[in-house]
């Protein structure tokens, strides 16, 4: 242990275990800037005896911490922006990236398969690496987007717009091929049963700002976003979730300039109604989607109860959410590093 000074002069102890320096003030002030030397006061020793007992034993702890194992890692941070891993297959971790599922190295597609002539060299699979690891790339990438936050996140297809009464915002589906590859259905679930006798398919009307056409340029025969009615429809109700009745199968007759499609019928106690599409139109940048406006259902006083605002649910078999634009996405995708 030996005394050391720090750089306004003060006089301190340091305790030398292993190269670690522990500086505390022993000499007290009267000027109120340097100690008095230690020789002006005779008790000096007798007085710092129990402070200098204290430090030698703090020595010894810490030459004995610095010989102690290393500390295990911190446990993982259960509050993590990272992706979640998902699972494994074949002790390769599985990632969510929102709705995405990504495995952590390529894919075997197919067994044995030749990559060289004469090439008998062990394969090694390349790992994708994470974005923040990616300082350059030459073949190009999406570039880190708008700033989101939980307020901003920018999911305007979702169902609920299905029922928010607002002829602006609207729901699509998930893109297909064709107009026919799987069954595309809406079901709205109220929360009491309600005599219905009329349900009203409503597309987005024409705007009154400007269209950006930014990622959705015009699709030569494509409707846009929004006013993708199918050619038929089936539509069921039923008043347990589990015996439905086929309340009608009818084509729409959809033409550019019809912006609703109305189906009446004979009035009945309703509490769930499921609505299936057919031979999908074509939609802007999308192929073939089933997308609306609203869906409207009128009981036998003409209120319309297919709202949010009277406690119906709604649910879709598939929703076209487009990649990357809420909170949790931009920060798996593109975090940001400093």
């Amino acid at each position: 242990m030996g005394v050391v000074e720090d750089e306004e002069g003060d006089r301190a102890l340091g305790t030398g275990a292993r190269g670690q320096t522990a500086f505390l003030h022993v000499m007290p002030r009267t000027d109120g800037r340097f100690p008095l030397p230690a020789a002006s006061h005779p008790d000096y020793a007798a007085d710092m005896k129990p402070l200098m007992t204290l430090l030698s034993a703090l020595a010894v702890l810490g030459g004995m911490a610095a010989n102690a194992p290393a500390a295990a890692p911190p446990a993982p941070d259960p509050v993590s922006e990272q992706p979640q891993v998902q699972t494994a297959c074949g002790n390769v971790p599985v990632k969510r990236f929102g709705f995405c599922w990504v495995l952590a190295e390529p894919p075997d597609l197919l067994e044995d398969a030749p990559l060289q002539w004469n090439n008998h060299a062990p394969r090694v699979k390349v790992h994708p690496l994470e974005s923040s690891q990616i300082e350059h790339n030459y073949l190009g990438v999406t570039t880190t987007r708008m700033p989101r936050s939980t307020a901003t996140d920018y999911l305007p297809l979702e169902a609920i717009h299905l029922i928010d009464g607002n002829l602006q915002t609207c729901w699509m589906s998930r893109s297909q091929t064709a107009p026919d590859v799987q069954p595309v259905w809406i079901r709205l679930d109220f929360p009491v049963e309600h005599t219905i006798e009329r349900v009203v398919l409503r597309k987005r009307p024409p705007s009154r700002e400007p269209r950006s056409t930014l990622g959705w340029g015009p699709t030569p025969g494509a409707v846009e976003v929004g006013r993708g009615l199918p050619a038929t429809l089936t539509i069921k109700a039923s008043r347990d979730a589990r015996v439905w009745e086929t309340l009608g199968e009818v084509p729409t007759d959809d033409r550019p300039d019809r912006l609703d499609f109305e189906f009446r019928f004979d009035r009945r106690p309703v509490k769930q109604l499921w609505i299936t599409a057919g031979a999908l139109p074509l939609v802007e940048n999308i192929l073939h989607a089933f997308s609306l406006a609203e869906v409207e259902v009128y009981d036998d006083r003409g209120a319309n109860v297919a709202r949010a605002s009277r406690g119906t649910g709604v649910t879709v078999n598939s929703t076209h959410h487009g990649p990357g634009q809420e909170l949790a996405a931009h920060r798996w995708y593109w975090p940001l590093t400093v």
